[in-house]
């Protein structure tokens, strides 16, 4: 009997393409396709219903989870906001692309007057054209001018994408690799035995161990806890002083980031391939807050390493001052040497680094504090200290993939697992945005672009 393979597709869209919606679900049903049968997931039929979680949520906790491919498509609705996006179609869309999981998107096109729209209207219409615009070149889309296209295209894009899945899969089973859903599993190179390995295999829990044995201080750094609750097990456990005890682990901890991040090697980094990251970075700043480089304005960049990403995202920027906090001596005496315009101050990120507060009108702390050993709390209070209270923003991302041989593995390395966690990057971003808004953040969002996902809030209380 021929073994049979489901593909689950989810189906995106506003509410007002409920008759599409129910095309493309009727379309995959009858889609014929060797050893594959296709189910669509709709929210209006296969969502639990439970008291215990937000619509938005449990829409992505139960049916993005199980999906297989994404189809969304817009018309002249872009859809309700939600806690996280700027619609629910949005939030959906983004949480599957971060997920490394196929996306294909449809937009109508359609003549419509501007003199008929009501100012709402107009606006939905040009949320659509900023976010068709966002993907545009990345060729995850189509415009269609009615629903035999859409049905047309449908039929094409499903099954080459499923095709996809299906060499994949059949390429990781002949490789004999066990893979989990949400993550890949890193084996060494076989190119050559002297070949370097990628610059985050190495833990900085391992590279602290490797300096504690040096100095022979007879304490393990565990991986999975924090800097200080490591540091609480360690005072008093040997024979040295407590102020010794701290004085090795801040020692440790300061070679270990100059060991992995001193002379990084920005070649081997995710954002050599897109070279348009810097500019993403900056359009979302300046659709949070239009207008803010028209006027002086002050940066605090949070693990900012020597001060080269500043120079990136604000290149044609001539009303900024720039002030960099990073742990690295190393990265901080080379960013001196290199951008003399940059103010530099070595410390970690969850102390209190500069004796002025509500001084900076951003605050970027980018790819720097999904780190196991970072205490993202005391990191999130210590950027609120330093942040204006009126109209400030405060920019966080979270890695979401690695250049690995020469390709790009989508989501964020764990070295216990030595696996790509595919989902990972979503549920930090989700998180630290829950705490933006405890911290009193009356603006907050998470948008993806192709390096890195993005947690943004603005007017805290």
């Amino acid at each position: 009997m021929e073994n049979i393979k489901q593909c689950s597709v989810f189906i995106s869209s506003p509410s007002d393409l409920k008759e599409e919606r129910q095309i493309i679900s009727k379309c995959l049903e009858e889609m014929k396709m060797p050893g594959v049968m296709f189910k669509p997931i709709q929210w209006e039929k296969d969502l639990p219903n439970t008291s215990l979680s937000t619509p938005q949520l449990l829409i992505n906790e139960a049916l993005l989870s199980k999906a297989d491919i994404l189809v969304g498509v817009f018309s002249t609705k872009f859809g309700t906001k939600t806690e996280s996006a700027d619609s629910g179609t949005v939030e959906e869309i983004e949480t599957f692309i971060a997920q490394g999981k196929p996306v294909i998107l449809y937009f109508y096109n359609k003549n419509i007057s501007t003199d008929d729209l009501t100012e709402e209207e107009l606006q939905e219409l040009l949320k659509i054209k900023e976010f068709k615009k966002k993907y545009a070149g990345k060729h995850i889309y189509s415009v269609i001018g009615d629903k035999k296209e859409l049905v047309l295209a449908l039929e094409r894009d499903v099954q080459y994408n499923m095709q996809q899945i299906l060499l994949q899969s059949s390429s990781s089973a002949n490789k004999k690799a066990l893979r989990k859903p949400v993550g890949k599993r890193v084996t060494p190179s076989k190119q050559s035995k002297v070949s370097k390995s990628p610059w985050y295999i190495d833990s900085i829990a391992d590279l602290i161990n490797k300096y504690l044995v040096r100095k022979n201080v007879p304490f393990h750094y565990s991986g999975h806890l924090t800097y200080h609750e490591n540091l609480q097990f360690l005072l008093g456990s040997t024979n040295y002083t407590s102020n010794l005890e701290r004085q090795f682990l801040e020692n440790a901890r300061i070679d270990a980031f100059n060991s992995k991040y001193g002379n990084y090697d920005y070649s081997q980094d995710l954002r050599d391939l897109f070279p348009e990251w810097a500019k993403q970075i900056y359009e979302r700043l300046s659709k949070i807050s239009p207008g803010f480089d028209t006027k002086p304005f002050r940066v605090l960049d949070i693990g900012g390493n020597d001060g080269s990403e500043l120079q990136y995202i604000f290149r044609d920027s001539t009303n900024a001052s720039y002030t960099v906090v990073d742990i690295s001596n190393i990265a901080i005496d080379r960013g001196r040497a290199l951008f003399p315009n940059i103010e530099f101050f070595q410390n970690d990120m969850e102390q209190e680094y500069l004796n002025n507060v509500d001084q900076f009108d951003i605050c970027l702390c980018l790819r720097a504090i999904q780190s196991r050993g970072v205490f993202s709390h005391d990191a999130l209070i210590q950027m609120c200290k330093h942040l204006k209270t009126k109209n400030g923003i405060l920019m966080i991302s979270i890695p979401n993939g690695y250049k690995h041989n020469g390709k790009v593995e989508r989501g964020l390395y764990d070295h216990r697992s030595r696996m790509f966690l595919r989902t990972k990057p979503q549920e930090m971003a989700m998180k630290i945005e829950r705490k933006l808004m405890d911290y009193g953040f009356s603006k907050t969002g998470i948008e993806t672009i192709d390096t890195e996902i993005i947690v943004w809030g603005k007017e805290r209380k």
